[in-house]
This record gives structure tokens, sequence and C-alpha cells, in this order.
């Protein structure tokens, strides 16, 4: 269970802290004829706050997992060219030679 909320922990820690604060202000609201305007613009700047605080982490992941789907795909193209060049040079051969050698192995140059 530990591992699950591992990198969590900061998160929802962020989260309670801010519900308490909104609702000790709307609390404070409630019973303040005063300062009741005042403690409503903070709670919904907190909720404001909040909110793109949640935007910004689920964007960050989502270009988090971008990046490693990107890194895979190019490592993936990588790895195919990598075995296509090996089994071209690998391919059986007729027995008289490397016909087809790409390094020209079989010329008769000194």
């Amino acid at each position: 269970m530990t591992v699950f909320f591992a990198g969590l922990w900061p998160i929802i820690a962020k989260f309670g802290i801010a519900g308490t604060a909104v609702a000790g202000l709307l609390a404070f609201a409630w019973f303040s004829p005063l300062f009741k305007k005042t403690a409503l613009t903070i709670a919904a700047c907190l909720i404001c706050t909040t909110a793109a605080y949640t935007i910004g982490v689920h964007d960050e992941y989502k270009r988090g997992l971008a990046q490693w789907n990107a890194a895979i795909d190019a490592e993936q193209a990588a790895g195919e060219k990598i075995r296509a060049n090996a089994e071209r040079d690998v391919r059986p051969e007729p027995p008289s030679g490397l016909q087809d050698d790409r390094w020209n192995r079989d010329s008769k140059a000194p």
C-alpha cells in the first residue's frame, strides 16, 4: 500500500492543507459579517490555485508519459533498422561468395 502512494503523498498533503484552509475560510465567512467578502475572495483564490496545481500535475504526467513513449518508439525504430542491416549482411549467399556485400570484400583489389 505504501508503494502505491509513494509519489502521491506530497500531492495528498497539499490537497489536505488547501481543503482545510478553504473549510476554515468558509466557516470564518459564515460567522464574520465584517470580513465575509475578503474570506470568500481568499477561499476562491485558494480553490483556483489548487485547481491550477492539479491541472499542472496532470499535464506534467501526460508530458512525461509522451516523452517516455517517444523514447521507446525511437529506440524500437533504431533497433528495427539495426536488425534489418544485420539480416541483410548475414543472409544466405550462394556458394560462390559474397556477391552483394556492401563493403565489397570479394573484390580482387590489391
